[in-house]
């Protein structure tokens, strides 16, 4: 990895996001990968990495969710403006906040409610 990237990331991260970027996601086009996510207001946030248009380890605050797949030991977020970013690793409190939003989700799609994920 560059310098600029492990100038900024503990080793472990730099680790875990070397080895985010070496595997293969068959049927998906990946945007970026994020580091340190979280979620709100339905968008997933973290720095960037491998994202046009975003500096390396850049905050990017992605568009709507539309849905999340879980790809063995890695979170997949899709959104409305059709990227998909791979979860690297979450912030503090960044896996409790994708949980509950997978629950509400899940709330509203048993009362038949508009406001489900895809």
């Amino acid at each position: 990895m560059s310098d600029r990237i492990s100038s900024r990331l503990p080793a472990r991260t730099q680790r875990l996001l070397l080895e985010a970027l070496l595997e293969h996601y068959p049927d998906e086009v990946i945007t970026g990968f994020l580091v340190n996510a979280s979620i709100s207001c339905n968008c997933v946030r973290g720095h960037a990495y491998k994202v046009r248009r975003y500096p390396e380890h850049a905050v990017l605050t992605s568009g709507e969710i539309s849905h999340v797949v879980r790809d063995g030991a890695r979170w997949l977020i899709h959104t409305e403006d059709f990227d998909c970013f791979v979860i690297v690793n979450f912030a503090p409190g960044g896996l409790q906040s994708l949980r509950h939003l997978i629950d509400l989700y899940e709330t509203a799609r048993m009362v038949q409610s508009r406001w489900c994920l895809q």
